[in-house]
This record gives C-alpha cells, structure tokens and sequence, in this order.
C-alpha cells in the first residue's frame, strides 16, 4: 500500500453494478449498512446497459393465458415497476407462454441511479477495476482497487461478489467453477430505420435476405446467426448476432470477441445500407465462473420445481442454451411453477464474510443458463444484500431468510 492510498471503512463492498450488484447495493442500504458499490464501468447496469440486451427475462410465471403473474414479491417487481414508468412497457409474450418486459439502456440506467440514490448510505466508486484481494482464516479483509487513477482500498465487513465471474472470490483463493463450455456470446446493436422492416414479415424478410447472402458468400458465415430483438414497443431496429466462443482460450479471448463482433456489425449495416446507430459497450457474455458454494442449485432442481425451506429467490425462466444456432436450446418448466434458490448457493465453501450473486451464484452449467437472467439475478442479489447486512449486524441468517421469503410472497401478483 502507498503512503498516500485512501483506506476506506464500509460495513459490505459490493463488487459490481449490474442487476444483482444493484439489487444487493439497495438490500444492504436499506437495512441500515454503510455500502461501497464498485464498478468498473463508468455507469451501472452491468452488461444489461454494456450489452443492450434490451428485455429483461425471468420476471414472470410461464403463463399462455394473458394472466402475467410475476415469479416473486420485492425487489424484482419493483424494480419492473419502476423501469416501466418512462416508456409505459407492459410484458410482452414472445414464445411458448414466456414473457418479457422491454426497456431502453438508458432507462435501464437511469433507473439504477435513482434507485441508489434514493437509498442512502451507498457510496458508488465507478471506473473501479479490482486489483487484489486479501483474504485469511476464511475471511476477505481488505479489496484493492483501481478508482480512476489512484489506488484505493477498501476494508469492509462483508463483501458481496456481482462480477459475473466470481472475480473477488477468484482472487481471495476460494474454490470456484471454472467455465469450459461456455455459451455463445452475443452482439445487438441498434441501426437506422429500415423502412422495409416495419412489421414482423418484413423483418422475417430482412433475415432471409441475410441468410441467403451468406449461402452466396456475399457475407461471412459469422453473419448468419443474425436475429431481431423484440422491440414492439420501443421505436428501434436491434439486431442480435451470436458469437461461439472457446471458453478455455487463453487471455485475448475478450479481445478476438469484441473484433469479430465489429467485424459483423460493419458487415451487416453494408449489406442493409444503413448506419449504425447505437453500438454496445462491450461484446455480451452469457457464461462465465462460478463460484462452489455449500449448495449447489442443479438442473434437476429447475425442471422439478424444487422449494427449500431456506429458499431466498425465485425462478421461472427455462434453460436457455445458446450454441451455434440462430436459435438457443429451451428446456421449459411447466406453467405457472418456479423454482426456489436456497441460500446455501450465494454462500461459498471456503469463506464466511463473502456472498455471491447473479451468474457467479453456485449452480451447474445447465441451471445457470436458467438462474444467470436479469430477473432472478435481482432476486439473488437482494437475496445476498439482505445476508450481508444480517452477518455484519450479527444476527442469524435464519432470520434473514425468513424476511426474504415473506417478501417473494407479498406482492406476487398479477401484472395491472
């Protein structure tokens, strides 16, 4: 540590601002504790911003009637609630009984920014990259960061780990789940108005038009595992393309991913002969590490509909497997049925004053291509924030659980 380094006290770091990040942030703030939220971008939102993935699912029951009930009380539905307010989204049916809530990157994030600030007691270090962590006798003492230009460090009581790959976890020596078959990575972008796609054959037309360029090598075959973003209420043209990728490559794999995606996006607004409006911050990545909890959530548990007694969230959406098709692999749960989560799968192996959240949550490959959507990430990462905020005040994590389910009860209703 240099002489001049800030040394910063909090009760519970959290350690990225994407859903789950957010969600824990406000859980931990609002029960009373001093919070650092770090992030490395300059923004919140995580990769529901960076990656304009632009719906948000996970938040309802599976439901082919047009009764829409979400999964869980709470955060989650609040969150939905709040988000709507700008463009008036309503859930949209897509498929299957599956609905989703679309939003705009900028509401996204401009919701975050209300949200935290009206909590109080949230400190938010952006454009903070981890630099190192200490951890001994199964406890995380002190975070090292990169804040802008300088170092700071960080000594928090509890630390809730929402990078998306166990990354403060990683570097504080616990065990963890290294991903070796990851799932394809995804580019969407936004492009001018296209005048020939304004209704859904049209658009079916513009794929078509795609996929027979690259059948008469008029564009690479990078292009082929192209598709519209649902964007029925929002006044945007996104395409979304896929990008397979080997998870056990070595450390320029980010990097030939975010060059093949621009590789694409120049690609595909030549052949439309429209421009680029809107380009992601970064290249979206579905899979990343895990960490080993003292629960493991698995496939069986979601295709089962399993409940734990100390299940702390909800899930509903099914497992969603995106290879080298167009089209993922989903494998539903039956209507109007979730799953439960149990705390033991946001608490690691190793370490006591340390939670995960969202994607790095303990789970098998297969349940996290359930688990990882936006909606049951806001739950795992309330879930978490409320935990945290019990170990530092001392009180049982029974407790906190009890809370946390009482709260998925209250409010689990039906959309207006």
């Amino acid at each position: 540590m240099q002489g001049n380094e800030p040394s910063i006290k909090c009760d519970v770091l959290v350690a990225g601002g994407g859903p789950a990040g957010i969600a824990a942030s406000i859980a931990a703030a609002r029960a009373g504790c001093r919070v650092v939220l770090l992030e490395k971008y300059g923004f919140l939102g995580g990769l529901a911003y960076a990656g304009m993935a632009g719906t948000i699912c996970g938040l309802y029951l599976r439901d082919s009637s047009n009764n829409v009930q979400y999964v869980s009380g709470g955060f989650a539905r609040e969150w939905a609630e709040e988000i709507s307010m700008p463009s008036g989204a309503k859930p949209l049916h897509v498929a299957e009984g599956l609905h989703v809530l679309l939003y705009d990157s900028w509401d996204f994030q401009r919701t975050a920014d209300n949200l935290v600030r009206r909590a109080g007691g949230i400190a938010m270090a952006l454009h903070g990259t981890l630099v190192s962590v200490d951890a001994g006798d199964g406890k995380v003492r002190e975070v090292r960061a990169l804040v802008r230009d300088r170092f700071v460090s960080f000594r928090p009581s509890c630390v809730v780990d929402c990078t998306g790959d166990a990354t403060v976890l990683y570097m504080a020596g616990a065990s963890v789940e290294e991903e070796t078959e990851g799932q394809a990575a995804a580019v969407v972008f936004s492009l001018d108005t296209l005048m020939r796609a304004n209704d859904r054959a049209s658009r079916l037309a513009v794929l078509r038009d795609i996929q027979r360029a690259v059948r008469e090598k008029q564009l690479s075959s990078a292009c082929e595992a192209v598709s519209f973003v649902p964007s029925d209420s929002l006044n945007r043209f996104s395409l979304k393309v896929n990008l397979p990728y080997d998870a056990s490559n070595d450390w320029q794999m980010m990097t030939g991913l975010e060059l093949r995606a621009r590789d694409v996006m120049d690609e595909l607004s030549r052949f439309l002969k429209t421009r680029l409006s809107r380009l992601p911050v970064q290249v979206g990545v579905r899979s990343g590490r895990r960490v080993r909890g003292r629960a493991v959530l698995t496939e069986e548990d979601i295709l089962n509909c399993r409940k734990y007694p100390d299940g702390v969230a909800c899930g509903a959406w099914p497992i969603e497997e995106w290879g080298q098709d167009i089209r993922p692999v989903m494998t539903y749960i039956p209507e109007r049925e979730y799953y439960e989560i149990p705390i033991g799968c946001l608490i690691p192996e190793s370490h006591d004053n340390v939670f995960a959240a969202g994607r790095c949550i303990s789970a098998s490959a297969k349940a996290i291509a359930s688990a990882r959507v936006i909606g049951t990430s806001l739950c795992t990462g309330w879930a978490a924030g409320r935990a945290a905020a019990f170990h530092v005040m001392n009180r049982p994590l029974s407790s906190a659980v009890k809370d946390l389910r009482e709260e998925q009860v209250r409010g689990r209703g039906y959309c207006p």
